[in-house]
């Protein structure tokens, strides 16, 4: 046998961690879709769900990685570019408290959105 074929290697990013296609676990919770993701020259993963708003999942993306509030659109354009879909609702401004378990964090957002009853 040749025996040979080796690892392919992870980009040397001294983490261990890979994108494994059928396992797509991310901070604990299993999602349809995990993409890797660079900003801010720091390599994070961003998980997403089949028929989930990419603008919720772009938040609670922003919320585990401590990042600015600014990349919101950006982050939430990318995932709509990468999944291929075509009608996004647009944006509310706030995010919607019904999809998600992350949807409210105290302290995270400083959007005064309206208590209800």
């Amino acid at each position: 046998g040749d025996g040979g074929g080796g690892g392919s290697g992870g980009g040397g990013n001294g983490m261990g961690m890979e994108i494994t296609t059928g396992n797509n676990m991310l901070n604990g919770k299993r999602y349809d879709h995990v993409f890797p993701v660079n900003l801010d020259g720091r390599s994070m993963k961003i998980g997403i769900n089949r028929g989930e708003n990419p603008y919720m999942a772009a938040q609670r993306f922003i919320w585990d990685n401590d990042l600015n509030q600014g990349y919101l659109e950006g982050v939430a354009t990318w995932l709509t570019d990468a999944l291929g879909i075509d009608n996004l609702p647009p944006p509310t401004g706030a995010t919607d408290p019904f999809t998600g378990k992350n949807a409210y964090r105290p302290g995270a957002a400083s959007s005064g959105g309206g208590g209800g009853g």
